[in-house]
């Protein structure tokens, strides 16, 4: 455990093990229907934290930062990101 009086990790893994047991249950379902619910959530994350980052960048171009990254590198990813979602969005019937 990180933190013993908060249970840091337990918490988010009992929510996420419930979404994902409540996601296989309904008929018709299936693992590889949770992989994509899976892949297009956490590819929409993945894209508003490289969003973040570069709205960060051109708001705060003097902020001190830990560490700096190419502007290309989340410039491509959040492009990536962004066609990974579109093409993965989850059809519904």
């Amino acid at each position: 455990m990180i933190q013993v009086k908060r249970l840091t990790p337990l918490p988010s893994m009992l929510l996420t093990s419930t979404i994902a047991i409540i996601m296989v249950i309904p008929p018709g379902s299936n693992f590889m229907n949770l992989v994509g619910f899976f892949s297009f959530a956490a590819w929409l994350f993945y894209g508003g934290s490289f969003a973040a980052l570069l709205w960060l960048r051109y708001r705060e171009p003097n902020m001190p930062r830990p560490y700096k990254v190419p502007i290309i590198i989340p410039i491509f990813i959040l492009c990536a990101s962004t066609y990974l979602v579109i093409n993965n969005s989850p059809s519904y019937p």
